[in-house]
């Protein structure tokens, strides 16, 4: 029994596969190429898509050489001296802001500061007071046209 359910399971093997190499051979000779519409179709369909093929930088051309090390720790070390000299001059500065000699009255408030100013000017008028206040009297002109016309002009 077994054995004969190997022979039909392999005489059924056997004619699946001569059919597939049939069917594959004939349908190979009908094909056509694809219409550009087809082509189109295809290029749209997200599952014909590639990734796009970038090659990697080289590494090593990026990394500076030895003139630029050289110039680099060059700058690095003018860079440590100026942070150390700009720092120092800022410690000076506030010893001497804080200094007792400077805390005299003297020298706090300088000589134009003590002594009023005395001015003939009136005072000015605050926005407020500006914008409630009457208007201003005008003064009456009894110029004629002609007297307008012949006033000095700029050149």
């Amino acid at each position: 029994m077994k054995a004969m359910v190997l022979q039909i399971s392999a005489l059924v093997l056997l004619i699946a596969l001569n059919f597939g190499l049939t069917s594959r051979s004939s349908f190979a000779d009908e094909v056509v190429p694809p219409s550009p519409t087809e082509r189109l179709a295809r290029g749209l369909n997200p599952a014909n898509w590639q990734m796009p093929k970038w090659k990697m930088p080289d590494f090593p051309s990026l990394l500076p050489g030895n003139d630029e090390k050289a110039r680099i720790k060059k700058k690095k070390d003018g860079f440590f001296g100026e942070v150390s000299k700009t720092a120092s001059n800022s410690w000076n500065k506030t010893k001497a802001a804080f200094s007792p000699d400077n805390f005299s009255p003297m020298q706090i408030f300088p000589a134009s500061s003590r002594t009023p100013t005395k001015t003939n000017e009136k005072p000015k008028k605050g926005f407020f007071e500006s914008l409630f206040s009457p208007w201003p009297a005008r003064e009456e002109s009894s110029d004629t046209v002609n007297q307008w016309l012949n006033q000095p002009r700029p050149k």
